[in-house]
């Protein structure tokens, strides 16, 4: 990946909170992530299964050895092979203008169903801003929307660092906004939506505005912001904007997913 192409990436991150890119891995990179995956999806191994996790530092490469997990460490060799060659560290260096590491590789399937994977919501669940994470949510499987696909709100993870600040700063009440319905109905109030604008500025806060009113309507969603693609392609983004991941309606999916966090 040259130059212009990860400072296309990182600006877009910075700005709107996510980006895409078509055909992120090559394809003798999709070959070898595709066969270091190929148990998660024989065996439907599922968002929050231990074994779709891979280890990323010496602690856990240790704990594998004592597992007699040997398999495990070598597809993460090649996992973190593909990392440093697609320069995703460098990519979020530029994002955070920080230090990083990688926090977590890991994979998982999911079977076909006709429920969102996950509504609407963010991550920050009350984390410190500084602990939350870049992304690299990149497609084994074809995806389209109510296929899988992941859908981001452009401009909400300002929104959420703001209101997340506020309420470590203690100006504002300690409150759940996880949900977006909830993270709308909070900063529609007053003082707080003039205390989101001083942080981030009138128009950051109407974008978001105008485009989460969707959630109040009675079907709560939209395909407006789905990110339909290949397989091998990639969204990337800041965690704490509002996503959410539509229902597998055709065929099982399965997604290979890089965390990067500041180094602290």
């Amino acid at each position: 990946m040259n130059e212009v192409e990860t400072h296309k990436i990182y600006e877009k991150v910075k700005e709107f909170g996510v980006t895409s890119v078509r055909n992120f891995l090559n394809t003798e990179q999709f070959k070898l992530a595709d066969n270091a995956l190929k148990n998660i999806s024989e065996k439907s191994i599922q968002k929050g299964d231990e074994r779709g996790y891979f280890p990323t530092n010496l602690k856990a490469n240790i704990i594998k050895i004592a597992k007699f997990e040997f398999k495990k460490i070598r597809k993460a060799f090649v996992l973190k092979k593909i990392a440093q060659d697609l320069q995703l560290e460098k990519i979020t260096e530029k994002i955070f203008n920080h230090k990083v590491e990688l926090n977590m590789i890991d994979s998982y399937y999911s079977k076909r169903s006709d429920k969102n994977i996950l509504d609407w919501h963010n991550d920050i669940n009350y984390r410190h801003i500084d602990a939350t994470s870049i992304k690299f949510f990149i497609y084994m499987t074809d995806v389209e929307s109510e296929n899988g696909s992941l859908a981001y709100v452009p401009y909400s993870h300002h929104v959420v660092r703001a209101v997340t600040s506020l309420m470590l700063e203690k100006k504002i009440e300690h409150t759940h906004y996880w949900k977006l319905e909830d993270l709308r109905a909070l900063v529609l109030k007053s003082p707080v939506k003039n205390l989101i604008i001083d942080k981030i500025g009138a128009e950051r806060l109407s974008i978001f505005l105008n485009n989460s009113k969707f959630i109040e309507q009675n079907t709560k969603d939209t395909f407006k912001f789905d990110f339909e693609m290949n397989k091998g392609s990639a969204v990337i983004f800041d965690e704490l904007g509002v996503h959410r991941g539509s229902k597998v309606s055709k065929h099982g999916r399965l997604v290979l997913r890089y965390f990067y966090r500041r180094k602290i």
